[in-house]
Order: C-alpha cells, then structure tokens, then sequence
C-alpha cells in the first residue's frame, strides 16, 4: 500500500555532534530504530529522511510525493524544530495526505509519533493530541531538564534506551496493522485502567507501569495529553467513567496547576478519582513511596492528607511500597486469583462447635472495616463473633476462651496494638481453655505501615493485604481451621 514505512522529520541542528567522536542523535536514532524494527517485524523497514540541508531549499514536488506514499512519520520535536519552516510543512503535508488517505489514526493509533528530544513551551497544533516518547527528564535538586544519555555500552542510561523500545514496538504494531486488512478497532482483551498524568520525578515509574499494563491487554487511559484549562475536569471525568480502576503515583513535587484551579494537576486527579469511588466496579489506587516528603508546602500538605486518609474514601487504598510489588498489586486487582475451595463440612462429635466458631477481634477504629470478613466468613458457613476488643473486656476474655480459631484485625489501628493482641494470645494458656484452638490469624489490612511489613510470629498465620479485601486473601486460616478439624476427626 506504500513504499515506505516511516519517515523521519527533525531539524538538521539537532543532529549536530557537540563532540568530534560523537555521532548525531539522529543519525543514531534512525540507525536504531532501523535495526530495532527489523528483528521486530522480520524483515527491513524503508525509513528515509530529507538529507538536505534545509534553508532556501525549494520544498519541491519530489517531497511531497514521497511524503504522500509514506505510512507513518516520526517528528523529533526540539525548540529548533518549532522555528524551522520547513519542519513544519513536513509535518503539515503529511498530516493532509493522512487524513484524505485512510485516516490520521487507524484503530485509534495515531500515524504521526511525537519524538520529543528537547522540551518546548508550545507543540505544533498537529502533535498537540500526542502523548509522545520523551527522551529527556528533570532534575528535581535544580528543576532542570536533562536529556537521556544515547550512548550505548555497559553504562548505558536505561531510561533512553526503554523510549527506544516503547517507540520501535509501537511503530511496529502500526506497520502491521496499515500492511494487514483493514479492520476496526479491536477492543483490548484486559481492563481499562486511569493511569493518572503524574509529576516529572515520577514519569519513568508511570511509563513502566503503563508498558506493563498494555503488555497485560489492558487499555490505558489518557491516551492523549489532558489539557491545563477549563476543560480538564470534564476530560478527566471521562476517562474515570471509562475505567474500572484508577491509580494514582504521588511523589515529592507539586506539579502543574491548570488554568482556574488551585490544585495541581496531581491532586485534581486524585479527587476526581475519588469522588467516582462510589460507583459500582470502580477502586481507586494512590501509591507514593515510603518516607514521601517535600519542600513544597503545597504538596506537603498533600501528603499528609493522604497519609492521615483524609482524601480516600471506600473503595481507595493508599500502598507505601516498593514500585514492583505495586505492579504486583495491580495485576491483581485487575485479573484476581480464584477464590477459596469451598471449605469441607466437618462432622460432629470431635469436641469442637459445628459450625466452627471464629471470633473476629479488631480496634475500634476498624469495627466497620472489618464488615466484608465477617460477611464472607458467615457465606462459607462459619458462626462469627466480633467486636472492637475494649468494648466489653469481660466479653472478649470469654471469646477468647470458647472461639475455635480467632482473626485478629489490624489496619487503621497502631503497630503498638498488634503487638498487644499478640502478646494476649502467647499469654492464652490451655488451662483457660476447654479444648486447642483450631487457628490463629493476623490480618493486616492498610494503610501499610513498617511495623505491620516486618510483623511476624511463629504462633499463628499472618496474612497482608493492604487493599481491598480479596476472599482469597483468607484461604491460609481456613485451610487451617479445616486441616486442624479433619485430624481430630
């Protein structure tokens, strides 16, 4: 359908070395970008870029020809790149020869890639819609761009190289489409995720998260860049209703605040998000890492909201920990491991309660949290007891003693009173009793915390999940309580 894959349109002076042994960024990123996609597609792509030196050079027929017979362009946009006259009658042309010709997008996916080398204040109006591979990123100590090192060997800065490949695999997967039949958009077999825009100390976590989700079939959400003005609220609303989950990276800057509004761009998100946490099949996710602070006072207080849980209703959960094990938590919020077997009916007459009794204890400030264990719990045919513990000491000394197994709930509570209902357990001797407990049970809920991450006994099941609650989250005490009734039988 055309004779060419993919053009490259850039400003020569940003192909200039700034040393004699360097070689030019473009030249370089053709030459990769070449090799790249040809172990990707099996075969060698036609890349081509105007060789001349442009000034005075007439933009003749020739050009447009080949402009009109290309399938995608790559615009390396630079401060150099938005004063070049001739840049921009590139990009032009090709965006009018696209769009009188099967379309600027096909299937959703633009024709036109939005390199950007060097950040510029204003984007020509045909790149404005482009999320775009940004080869550079900010200092936060000096609040300074700086440009992702191309150099390769063993030192090589990573975050250049993983543009690279995000860049080649998407042009590959527009080649095949525009060379395959025409058909519409497949829907993605996964979710669709609020993967919200987030401050520049935190744009390569953002993107491996995102490389990861598409990866997983999900669809990612903004595809484009939200605009800074009146129209972000609607936009970003949008986008929410769209999704089933949304997450949220929180890092020590403030951000961008849009026209007309007092909060960053960050925080407006996060409230969005969470105003929607009521709607059926939608949770939030806000993830910042441990220890956050900042030395802005606005995105203090930001912080500190969050921490206290101000700003997080039901359905949202605040995670303080390590990027990887967030990107473990997502996917399985989104593709949750199959419930529990259902537990075995256990027989009478083997000196336990039939049903089995569990007594569910908690602090006060968990009472309510604790509703969708309890919930559960009595579904899979157990009798339930719970109450927050100081509400009637007498009656959870007597719990205590007639319980076959006991779950002990820890989430918005304090380190200090896990160990405390630790300790009332290693203290329960079995003289109190009038027969051995079937199981012991930690559950750990969020917000997550250092004490509850190095929490462990050898007196009992500790189970962590610091967000929603998951059903599979409590099959450990039930199989115990089931394995522990079996052999008395």
């Amino acid at each position: 359908m055309f004779e060419h894959d993919l053009f490259i349109s850039y400003a020569h002076l940003d192909n200039e070395p700034l040393f004699d042994s360097d070689q030019g960024w473009i030249d370089l990123l053709h030459k990769r970008l070449e090799i790249r996609l040809a172990q990707l597609l099996g075969e060698k792509p036609s890349i081509w870029r105007d060789p001349k030196l442009q000034g005075n050079d007439y933009f003749g027929d020739t050009l447009l020809i080949k402009l009109s017979q290309t399938a995608l362009i790559v615009s390396v946009l630079s401060p150099r790149y938005t004063k070049s006259e001739w840049c921009l009658r590139e990009l032009r042309e090709f965006h009018r020869h696209a769009a009188a010709n099967l379309g600027v997008r096909i299937n959703d996916r633009s024709r036109i890639f939005k390199v950007v080398k060097t950040p510029v204040d204003e984007h020509p109006q045909e790149l404005q819609p482009l999320l775009g591979y940004e080869f550079f990123g900010f200092d936060s100590a000096t609040s300074r761009f700086r440009e992702f090192s191309h150099e390769a060997g063993p030192n090589r800065d990573k975050r250049y190289w993983d543009k690279l490949e995000d860049l080649a695999q998407d042009i590959k997967d527009l080649i095949e489409r525009l060379r395959g039949p025409q058909t519409p958009a497949v829907k993605p077999s996964g979710k669709t995720v609020y993967l919200a825009e987030t401050t520049s100390d935190l744009i390569a976590d953002r993107d491996r998260i995102r490389r990861e989700l598409e990866l997983n079939g999900h669809r990612v959400l903004p595809d484009r860049p939200l605009p800074l003005d009146q129209r972000l609220r609607g936009e970003v609303n949008d986008y929410l209703a769209a999704s089933q989950l949304a997450v949220h990276l929180v890092g020590a800057n403030y951000g961008i605040v849009p026209e007309g509004e007092s909060q960053s761009i960050v925080e407006l998100q996060q409230e969005l998000g969470a105003a929607r946490c009521g709607a059926a099949g939608f949770s939030q996710i806000v993830w910042m890492p441990q220890g956050l602070g900042s030395a802005d006072a606005r995105q203090q207080n930001f912080i500190s909201a969050l921490s206290n849980h101000w700003n997080l209703p039901a359905g949202a959960v605040l995670l303080q920990l390590k990027l990887e094990d967030l990107k473990t938590f997502i996917g399985e919020k989104l593709d949750p491991p199959p419930p529990p077997p259902e537990p075995r009916k256990a027989a009478a007459g083997n000196g336990h309660h039939d049903p089995a009794l569990v007594y569910l204890i908690c602090d006060q400030p968990d009472y309510e949290a604790i509703r969708p264990i309890e919930d559960y719990l009595f579904e899979r045919g157990f009798e339930l007891f719970s109450m927050a513990e100081d509400a009637d000491p007498g009656m959870h000394r007597q719990y205590l003693q007639e319980c076959d197994a006991v779950l002990t709930y820890c989430g918005n509570t304090t380190d200090g009173w896990l160990q405390m209902k630790r300790m009332d357990l290693l203290k329960l001797s079995s003289d109190q009793r009038a027969k051995p407990m079937l199981a012991k049970g930690f559950y750990l809920s969020g917000p997550q915390t250092p004490g509850k991450e190095r929490f462990k006994t050898q007196d009992g099941i500790v189970i962590r999940n610091f967000g929603d609650f998951s059903p599979a989250s409590l099959a450990p005490f039930i199989e115990e309580i089931e394995r522990a009734r079996g052999a008395g039988q």
